[in-house]
């Protein structure tokens, strides 16, 4: 914003202010600095200066909270109108000045609470993360480069920031079984396969599985893998399989493994089971088929089809323990877990199993 000061003598100056969206203002007399401060939001800020030879100065600048200033310049109490109108200062000149990096860091940071699916966590490192990367932006003062590294910075910190709370507050797994599940677990291995689709080019996808029945194994399998070739490990031996019944909505299979030993999981149901309540999570989906276990804890449970759908953080990292089985305290098999992106992870109740006959696969 410029004035232009007209002395009777033919004495003429220009006053200009500078201000950018960090509220700083710089005041020039001439082109030389005269005056500085630094202005948040709606506060008042005064500046006082000398012009040319014994002439004092006023300059009131007033924010508001829609971005724009307004200001009044007083030269030996007299009002200096302004050339040009008032200040250009505000959210539409932010729009389109704004380099176009600054708003595709602001979205990185704003994607925080959408990928969370909401959150009051979330939503503050969103917000904050785009209001600092905006204000990082705009600040002409340093060089490009630098304002693209304390950017990128930002944006790593608040990601890293909701990474970490979201892993403290979903519990991370535990490293071995607890007490009331270490019995339990050792007769379980003996109910957990490793199933692989394989193709041209070798293993194509790999999950986890339970022995449901002779020879029968039910997993979480890809779509479109009816006709592929697949492959289950159990503890030492390898057997041929094929599907039988698959559902493409829910991903949940029923393959058949002639030959296969093992011991089948005994099935139990889902409608006992409550919100925080601890289960038995085991798992292979490794090519030596060796089974791992943890404990997952139910975050929320919805009442579905005569079964509870279930839903909990702090299983697995790794896509390859879908279709791993998820156990009671009375040893029964209560879910089939699978690991979904973005979490939270899903537990396929065990009655669902019973309703793949609906979903027969031609051979």
């Amino acid at each position: 914003m410029r004035w232009i000061w007209n002395v009777e003598t033919d004495e003429s100056h220009e006053i200009r202010l500078e201000l950018d969206y960090l509220g700083r203002e710089k005041v020039f007399v001439d082109g030389v600095l005269a005056s500085r401060n630094r202005r948040m939001w709606t506060q008042h800020n005064q500046h006082l200066f000398a012009v040319g030879a014994g002439h004092r100065a006023r300059l009131d600048v007033h924010g508001s909270w829609a971005g724009r200033v307004t200001c009044r310049l007083l030269v030996n109490g007299r009002v200096v109108p302004p050339l040009g109108g008032g200040p250009k200062e505000g959210w539409l000149r932010l729009a389109k000045e704004m380099p176009a990096w600054g708003w595709v860091f602001a979205a990185a940071c704003l994607a925080i609470p959408v990928v969370s699916l909401g959150g009051a966590i979330s939503a503050f490192l969103g917000v904050m993360g785009a209001g600092i990367s905006i204000s990082i932006a705009a600040d002409r003062d340093r060089s490009e480069a630098m304002r693209i590294l304390l950017a990128t910075a930002t944006t790593m910190v608040c990601w890293g920031a909701f990474l970490g709370a979201a892993f403290w507050l979903s519990g991370a797994p535990d490293a071995a079984p607890r007490s009331e599940f270490s019995a339990a677990y050792a007769g379980l291995v003996d109910s957990i396969v490793t199933v692989e689709v394989t193709g041209g080019d070798g293993v194509v996808s790999r999950r986890s599985g339970v022995i449901v029945a002779h020879e029968t194994v039910v997993t979480i399998l890809p779509e479109g893998v009816g006709s592929s070739r697949l492959l289950v490990r159990h503890k030492l031996e390898e057997r041929q399989a094929h599907v039988r019944y698959f559902d493409p909505e829910r991903l949940l299979a029923q393959i058949e493994v002639p030959g296969l030993g093992g011991t089948p999981a005994t099935l139990g149901a889902t409608g006992a089971l409550i919100a925080g309540q601890r289960l038995l999570f085991c798992y292979a989906g490794t090519s030596d088929g060796a089974v791992s276990q943890t404990s997952v804890d139910v975050r929320s449970l919805q009442q579905t089809e005569g079964a509870q759908l279930m839903s909990f953080r702090g299983g697995t990292s790794d896509r390859e323990t879908s279709g791993g089985g998820l156990f009671d305290e009375a040893r029964t098999l209560v879910g089939i877990y699978r690991k979904d992106i973005p979490p939270p992870d899903t537990g396929l109740p065990v009655e669902w199993i019973a309703l793949l006959s609906g979903y027969p696969v031609d051979r």
